[in-house]
């Protein structure tokens, strides 16, 4: 697909794909397709790892949890039906790269991954205070995945082998973190995620994201 997709040609691309990877792979940058791919072979991965008894619906969800980024701000902004994941003001207000969240669990909803798989990519971007199981899986596997080139990479690794509440921590707190350094608002539901996992957790994952501020 050489042009962006609008909603309604996403879902239509997707729906009934027997092989989600390789239609992606037409569709994504390259670089989005190998990240999304790699976080989807980590969350099976940790699925298991963490008894999630639905191993399927964390490798789909990890795979589509970008998948709203092929979207054009345009194409947001013309999504009339969300599938009951629409974005909130602070979402809207912020664009693209918080809209994507919701965005990508309508168009997930649309081809057949709705409830907890659908959800985990809604609040892949931000977290929630009641994280569920596939929520943490989804988040660790965003952060983690082996194609992470970045300089904080390796320590997002080694929170994870930690624990998946760390991992979660790491990356909630980092991308806080660079949202304040750019002046930007942070959502609120960032800081209840923390609040959720526990001072203590906070506190480590502060602690390892420190050296990459």
């Amino acid at each position: 697909m050489s042009a962006a997709p609008d909603f309604d040609g996403l879902v239509a691309a997707l729906r009934g794909a027997d092989d989600l990877s390789s239609v992606l792979g037409t569709i994504m940058p390259p670089g989005r397709w190998r990240h999304s791919d790699a976080a989807s072979r980590l969350a099976a991965e940790l699925a298991a790892q963490y008894r999630y008894p639905a191993a399927d619906v964390a490798r789909r969800a990890a795979l589509l949890h970008d998948v709203g980024r092929t979207l054009t701000t345009s194409a947001l902004a013309a999504i009339v039906d969300w599938r009951g994941w629409p974005p909130d003001e602070d979402e809207r207000a912020v664009g693209p790269g918080l809209m994507h969240g919701p965005a990508g669990a309508a168009v997930a909803a649309a081809v057949g991954l709705a409830g907890e798989g659908a959800a985990a990519i809604r609040y892949h971007v931000t977290g929630r205070a009641d994280l569920s199981l596939l929520d943490k899986i989804i988040m660790a596997a965003d952060a983690a995945e082996e194609t992470r080139r970045y300089p904080w990479a390796a320590t997002a690794r080694r929170a994870l082998q930690e624990s998946l509440d760390l991992a979660v921590a790491f990356w909630i707190t980092l991308k806080a973190e660079q949202v304040r350094a750019a002046g930007r608002k942070l959502h609120p539901r960032a800081s209840q995620t923390l609040a959720s996992l526990g001072s203590r957790i906070a506190a480590e994952a502060r602690r390892l994201v420190t050296p990459f501020l």
